[in-house]
């Protein structure tokens, strides 16, 4: 949120819906950001209590069911249920974004979730979905394995475009300028760009079955060079 989108969370309210494991993996991440408060919702007001019992010492939190902050306003709101995967909207109010707020939400599709559209029809006009967060867990892993930390922008921005869902859903005809696959593999495969001249041209159409392979074959064959003895 603070390094990509350029939003800083200090002294802001938040909003988490959700108790599963994505909500309790950013609690204390952006506890210690030092938000105002940080509410967490849940549809069972329980676990979401539970959540803020393991880490009430690390800031400013209180619990309860979407009902409990249905009078507040929050500043950054993020969705960490899993109703986006089912095209749902959680039990969520319109009145519950603050003015200039921010609507997050952990998964991420071609299109705006459902909730992002929700808060997009109701004035929130700062959008973003999980791409980001993707990216910075796969750069921080990266930086764990080889003591290199890749520069993600570039990453996000190619995952944002048709390009990446053409090869993730295997959608055809699959056709690439020479130049987007080259960006492809310079910052997702981290191999060497091929020759082009112009680079606006295009290369042949690509099997996307065969260019997972691929992928999945290079990225195996770079992970075992790199790996660290047991």
């Amino acid at each position: 949120i603070e390094l990509n989108l350029g939003i800083p969370i200090a002294n802001k309210r938040i909003l988490l819906m959700g108790a599963g494991g994505a909500a309790r993996g950013v609690i204390l991440p952006l506890l210690q950001q030092k938000p105002s408060i940080l509410a967490i919702a849940n549809r069972t007001r329980q676990k979401a209590e539970a959540l803020q019992q393991q880490f009430m010492a690390h800031g400013n939190t209180v619990a309860g069911d979407f009902t409990s902050f249905s009078d507040q306003q929050f500043d950054i709101v993020i969705n960490a249920t899993s109703a986006s995967l089912h095209d749902a909207l959680p039990d969520l109010p319109a009145h519950v974004f603050a003015n200039n707020a921010l609507a997050y939400d952990m998964m991420y599709s071609h299109e705006p979730t459902r909730f992002l559209k929700f808060a997009y029809d109701n004035g929130v006009r700062h959008l973003a979905d999980g791409i980001g967060m993707l990216v910075e867990q796969a750069a921080e892993s990266f930086f764990l394995w080889r003591d290199v930390r890749p520069q993600t922008k570039p990453v996000i921005a190619l995952l944002k475009t048709k390009i990446w869902f053409q090869i993730r859903n295997k959608e055809l005809p699959f056709v690439l300028k020479a130049d987007h696959y080259n960006r492809f593999r310079r910052y997702f495969l981290k191999l060497p760009e091929l020759p082009c001249d112009p680079p606006n041209n295009f290369i042949v159409s690509i099997n996307p079955e065969r260019c997972l392979a691929v992928i999945k074959l290079q990225t195996a064959q770079r992970i075992s060079k790199y790996a660290k003895p047991t």
